[in-house]
């Protein structure tokens, strides 16, 4: 790129002056070397790819993206009757970092008193959850804990990243999430049902 400006440069000159100022031998040195420099930084920057292009190596490409997604359903259960979930919550299972994100959905409390802590359980299950004849079943791949919520308060758009509760990866199969939301019990320090986020699409893992 040097060596084309310095010849645009030049022509400048030659057309102002009406006449060529050849460089000096020691001005093309120097400009020949901050050329090789150049070169030697955009090679540096090659991808690997062009890098195995180069060589003749064989460019196998891999798909690493193992993220599965799914969006619950936007009605809500009807158990609800402190805390609960309210509005539609997106899930991405992510096998590569072992995580459940959920996300854009909401927490409210109705309750007149601040509940206790909360915890945030991942299910799959091999058949929609039905709200009408509720049954827990499938396996918990994933929980988080929640601090409690302050009596009529409302979390909105918060993003949870859950830790892997299971020492395996689900197998291969369609599977339906649904997230199981728990007040702790002072008495036992056991998690009580409080509210469930059923989504009625599946993820099918490969």
């Amino acid at each position: 790129m040097k060596r084309v400006f310095l010849i645009v440069a030049l022509a400048g000159i030659t057309y102002a002056n009406g006449q060529e100022k050849p460089l000096e031998p020691e001005q093309i040195e120097k400009e020949n070397a901050a050329t090789a420099v150049e070169e030697q930084k955009v090679a540096a920057e090659k991808s690997e790819a062009e890098i195995a292009l180069e060589q003749g190596k064989e460019i196998v490409v891999r798909d690493t993206t193992l993220v599965y997604t799914a969006t619950s359903q936007v009605e809500n259960s009807g158990f609800q009757r402190t805390v609960g979930f309210d509005g539609a919550w997106k899930f991405d299972l992510d096998l590569d970092n072992r995580e459940i994100v959920l996300t854009g959905g909401t927490l409210s409390n109705k309750g007149e008193a601040a509940s206790n802590n909360l915890r945030l359980m991942v299910y799959l299950a091999e058949k929609p959850f039905d709200l009408n004849n509720p049954e827990f079943v499938g396996k918990v791949y994933s929980a988080i804990d929640v601090n409690p919520i302050g009596a009529g308060e409302v979390k909105s758009g918060q993003a949870y990243v859950t830790s892997w509760a299971s020492e395996t990866n689900p197998p291969a199969g369609t599977y339906y999430p649904y997230i199981l939301l728990g007040e702790e019990n002072p008495e036992n320090q056991e998690f009580e049902v409080r509210d469930v986020k059923a989504f009625s699409n599946s993820i099918t893992i490969q």
